[in-house]
């Protein structure tokens, strides 16, 4: 008689930024199915037992898990937000909302939420105006970074469709992406120590 015993074995696969990035671009908001193939083998035999597993994860289950990754944030650059408050903590959310938009397959929404964490980094940034007249050549680093701000806000805008111009945009999720991460990169430059 064979003496058969069972043991629970807890397997884990760490995932990278890179992998997190694929699945979520297969995944394409909905749910994330996984099979795992498992092979074991006896000691000094030949012989060996297969099973295939299927799971599947339903996506508002994952994308909860997403957002227990902590408050980093990013693409293939991962953007931290430790210890926002005021309108950081608020451009924070409105960068968490649009990834969640992102993910549940809207970018024109996602974007419009990078553009309100985008108003919301306007407001604690320390940037002088620029203007049109401006010789670009001369213009210092602070005002390079709110003509990059500005060039953002402005693509981010035709998102809303609000006037002729605009009506006919159609944002892919790469533009999407993109934009969330320049609204994500102007929070971090202005939460940076004294700022």
């Amino acid at each position: 008689m064979i003496n058969h015993q069972t043991r629970n074995v807890h397997l884990v696969f760490p995932v990278t930024n890179q992998q997190l990035l694929d699945i979520e671009e297969y995944r394409q908001g909905h749910d994330l199915q996984l099979e795992l193939h498992i092979r074991g083998f006896l000691p000094y035999s030949f012989k060996a037992a297969d099973s295939r597993e299927m799971f599947r994860i339903p996506a508002s289950t994952w994308q909860n898990e997403l957002q227990n990754l902590g408050t980093s944030f990013g693409f293939a650059l991962s953007i931290p937000l430790q210890g926002p408050s005021g309108a950081r903590q608020e451009a924070a959310e409105y960068l968490q909302q649009a990834r969640r938009l992102l993910y549940d397959g809207e970018p024109d929404k996602a974007i419009g939420s990078a553009r309100q964490a985008m108003e919301r980094t306007l407001a604690v940034a320390d940037w002088p105006v620029i203007t049109k007249a401006d010789n670009l050549q001369e213009r210092s680093q602070t005002q390079r970074w709110r003509a990059i701000y500005k060039a953002a806000y402005d693509q981010a805008s035709g998102a809303e469709h609000a006037d002729e111009i605009t009506k006919d945009f159609e944002y892919s999720r790469t533009e999407a992406e993109a934009l969330i991460g320049i609204a994500a990169s102007l929070l971090r430059v202005v939460s940076a120590p004294g700022l």
